[in-house]
């Protein structure tokens, strides 16, 4: 598969300067251990017209298929080898039994992948249950204002998308949080890169940052939320206003509102275009619950040429720019209702018939 979002676009590796002129240099990271999703070319499709930005994608799956643009990278590792590199480099035992686990390194990752990492400003992590729309026309003005780390949503740090400055500094926070060993040496995700909220002893990397704000040492932009999602968690407020309760967390807003949600509308311009119902443009669209349906459209695995499409707690729903991809994914399409309707609805009817007799 060929994908170049701009052909005429240099490499976007660049040495780190000092010129008020010159926006900072950003590589995020994204480890994703086990089977691909099937949305992942349509993840990094839309990924990639975000040209000043780099991604390097971990992975121990084949990425021969996947989109090729400059500022794509794909880095093989299996996950045993992934893990050795880990304990070396933090200087303490680090045990993934599965891919997930990963998620609690995400603190750690300056130090972990320090030397992919040489010559950017900024580092992060991403989700890859994610979409793209203009990632600089919503972190320029925001690094202009010189943060340490920028949160994609405004109450505490989130695994789907986070910023950190790329410093021995900030690289080394994690180990301000006195149960970063535990956590690392368990072999059960702790929700550590976040809240901590699956095991609130083990209190999470949130904690640490807000004691870091407490006492003037560290500056975390929480101004916005920067993405939307396709389903409404209201319970995730609760459980984290538990869990920082436990901390002593008191900054913790109590109006603090849900996550939106709502349907996506992805289109290719001159730069991509994330937006909702109401036009309201966004960095990028979490995909949470349209993921877990039974049945997904098996075109987006090969999607090429997408000129739009749309996201909703339904799925993917895919506007393709050739008669033959979207004669067959209109095609798919009416597979999927059909079945869905045999399972969903013809079901409890046969239930009920049966029970009658």
């Amino acid at each position: 598969m060929t994908f170049t979002p701009n052909e005429s676009n240099q490499s976007p590796h660049r040495i780190t300067s000092n010129s008020e002129n010159q926006s900072p240099t950003i590589c995020l990271i994204a480890p994703h251990f086990g089977k691909l999703p099937p949305w992942i070319s349509l993840t990094l499709q839309t990924f990639a017209w975000n040209c000043g930005f780099d991604l390097i994608v971990i992975t121990d799956q084949d990425t021969q298929t996947l989109p090729r643009s400059p500022n794509l990278n794909y880095d093989h590792q299996k996950l045993g080898s992934f893990q050795r590199r880990c304990s070396q480099v933090l200087g303490t035992e680090v045990k993934l039994a599965k891919g997930y686990k990963v998620c609690d390194l995400r603190p750690a990752f300056g130090l972990i992948f320090a030397e992919e990492l040489s010559g950017y400003d900024y580092w992060g992590h991403i989700d890859l249950d994610t979409f793209w729309g203009n990632l600089e026309a919503f972190l320029n003005p925001i690094l202009k204002q010189d943060y340490d780390m920028i949160c994609g949503y405004p109450y505490h740090v989130g695994g789907p998308f986070c910023l950190y400055r790329n410093s021995k500094y900030i690289n080394n926070l994690f180990r301000d949080n006195p149960n970063y060993i535990d956590v690392f040496k368990s072999k059960e995700n702790k929700d550590f890169d976040e809240i901590g909220i699956k095991d609130i002893k083990y209190r999470g990397f949130e904690w640490t940052v807000r004691q870091l704000e407490r006492q003037g040492k560290l500056t975390v932009y929480r101004g916005q939320q920067l993405y939307l999602q396709d389903c409404d968690s209201s319970w995730w407020i609760k459980e984290t206003r538990k869990a920082i309760a436990s901390a002593d967390l008191q900054e913790y807003p109590t109006d603090a509102q849900p996550f939106k949600f709502g349907t996506g509308f992805w289109q290719r311009r001159e730069l991509p275009r994330l937006t909702d119902e109401f036009q309201q443009e966004y960095a990028f669209y979490h995909f949470l619950d349209g993921k877990r349906r039974l049945f997904q459209p098996f075109a987006i695995r090969g999607c090429v040429q997408i000129k739009s499409f749309t996201i909703d707690s339904n799925g993917i729903h895919l506007n393709y720019q050739f008669g033959f991809w979207w004669l067959r994914h209109k095609l798919e399409k009416i597979i999927v209702k059909v079945l869905r309707f045999m399972v969903y609805d013809l079901g409890p009817l046969r239930h009920r018939f049966n029970l009658r007799r």
